[in-house]
């Protein structure tokens, strides 16, 4: 965690079953993390410090190794008409989605042209009125939506899968390497989200 609030990643019940592997030089030759797909997960501590947002900005730099349908890389639920995610969409290898629960939009925008088994930097930048989705720093999604997310207060943010809504199940377990996420309680400008993805 760089926000200084501890908000830390942790496997779920600590279980080393549910850990992914470490891989010190893994995608891009950085530190990343290896999840199989199966049951490895990662659950942020403080659930409350993300909940019902009506800003956000949240990046996540991951390969898939491959994803299976509708497998989720980041959530806070999803499901359960609660809270958001991001998914592969559908049996697409070219296309991600995000599924926001509550606003004004509907629940699920697609990101086409957005190849989820290659290395993939994504951005999703939701307030303002607007919903945008950027893969490797193009725009791949755009939709009118306001509103906070429906609250998820049993469910953690969660890396490599989504908890749902009695704060246990954990599924949609994604295979992917993840080396970085970034989630901001904000609205990055255009100038802000292209200094992150560099």
């Amino acid at each position: 965690d760089r926000s200084g609030n501890d908000y830390f990643a942790t496997t779920y019940q600590a279980a080393a079953n549910r850990e992914p592997k470490y891989l010190p030089t893994g995608f891009k030759n950085l530190p990343t993390l290896e999840f199989d797909g199966n049951n490895d997960m990662m659950d942020v501590q403080n659930s409350a410090a993300f909940d019902a947002w009506d800003a956000m900005t949240a990046f996540i730099v991951f390969k898939g190794l491959p994803l299976a349908n509708y497998r989720t890389l980041l959530s806070k639920n999803g499901q359960d008409s609660q809270g958001w995610m991001l998914r592969k969409g559908g049996n697409d290898n070219n296309r991600l989605q995000t599924v926001f629960r509550g606003t004004s939009s509907g629940d699920g925008n697609w990101m086409d042209n957005s190849p989820n088994n290659a290395e993939s930097l994504v951005a999703i930048v939701y307030g303002d009125g607007t919903r945008l989705g950027y893969h490797n720093g193009t725009q791949r999604s755009s939709a009118s939506d306001t509103g906070a997310f429906a609250a998820a207060p049993n469910s953690p943010l969660c890396i490599g899968g989504r908890v749902r809504s009695n704060g246990t199940t954990h599924q949609a377990a994604g295979k992917a390497h993840i080396s970085e996420v970034l989630v901001y309680h904000s609205v990055l400008s255009s100038a802000e989200r292209e200094k992150v993805e560099g």
